[in-house]
């Protein structure tokens, strides 16, 4: 065989095996099959089961306000007292005034509840101040707990997850020694599972303590207690923390509405309106 031809031939048989490691680097450097793809809510539930599959207890992390409960109702009735008692901040008191809060539809109060209250004409500066004091003292308080209302499909998308397995942990900026009684008796209301070996409500010790300090402590020890599956909150400050933190959970941004001048979602945090529709696959 002539030099010319043993140079094809090996050529030729080194080819299938040049091609097939190039086609095993492609395949170690392409990207994941949901990598660029934002993930749904019914995704958790596959999360939930691989980790527990390892023989890891599977936990989803929820904030509330915004998150699982809408609390417009709460600062509606905060309002309609202030303005017309028992004990109005005005005197004498504006019942005008209580017609127009109850008039507005919830889902038109702002996140700022100054910004609700200049929606009803309530613009002068120390009538603001008065009846934004009295929505702080009750607005953190069990007083109006009673009032939240579930985001849709709340109640059912967390019951799913509980009833699967999943550990339910509620994490809030509310403080324990103002609101731990009636955040637990709302939730339970509510519907929400609450007060078994499976659900965790981790709540600020008091009004003083700093709420991010607070978040970060909360997350580096509940790291601890299994593999974190999914977190979700309706503000992108925390949404981002808890992103950080867990990378390899899923991330949901619950709602539309948070505080100003908040920070842009980071990149992978999926933002969902609420819960309805969610499907387990």
């Amino acid at each position: 065989m002539s030099l010319g031809r043993l140079g094809r031939n090996r050529v030729a048989c080194a080819l299938p095996v040049l091609a097939a490691l190039l086609a095993l680097t492609a395949c170690a450097h392409a990207p994941r099959a949901d990598a660029g793809t934002s993930p749904e809510l019914g995704d958790v539930f596959a999360r939930a089961r691989a980790a527990r599959a390892a023989g890891r207890p599977a936990l989803a992390i929820f904030g509330l306000d915004g998150t699982l409960v809408d609390p417009a109702a709460r600062t509606r009735e905060i309002f309609a007292l202030a303005f017309d008692g028992p004990d109005p901040v005005v005197n004498p008191p504006r019942p005008d005034l209580v017609t127009a809060i109850r008039a507005l539809p919830l889902n038109a109060q702002e996140y700022e509840p100054e910004a609700t209250l200049a929606k009803i004409g309530v613009t002068d500066t120390a009538f603001v101040r008065a009846v934004m004091t009295r929505w702080t003292q009750d607005f953190f308080s069990n007083r109006f707990l009673s009032r939240d209302e579930p985001v849709p499909g709340a109640v059912g998308y967390v019951d799913s997850l509980h009833a699967r397995g999943c550990t339910i942990v509620y994490l809030s900026g509310r403080d324990a020694r103002r609101m731990l009684a009636g955040t637990a008796q709302s939730l339970l209301e509510r519907g929400f599972p609450v007060g078994d070996a499976r659900t965790m409500l981790v709540l600020k010790p008091n009004r003083a303590s700093d709420e991010l300090a607070f978040m970060k402590a909360a997350l580096d020890d509940l790291a601890a207690y299994g593999t974190v599956v999914a977190v979700f909150d309706s503000e992108p400050r925390d949404i981002n923390l808890l992103h950080e933190r867990y990378p390899e959970a899923l991330a949901f941004r619950i709602g539309t509405k948070h505080s100003a001048n908040a920070p842009a979602d980071t990149p992978g945090i999926a933002r969902v309106p609420d819960y309805a529709g969610f499907r387990v696959p």
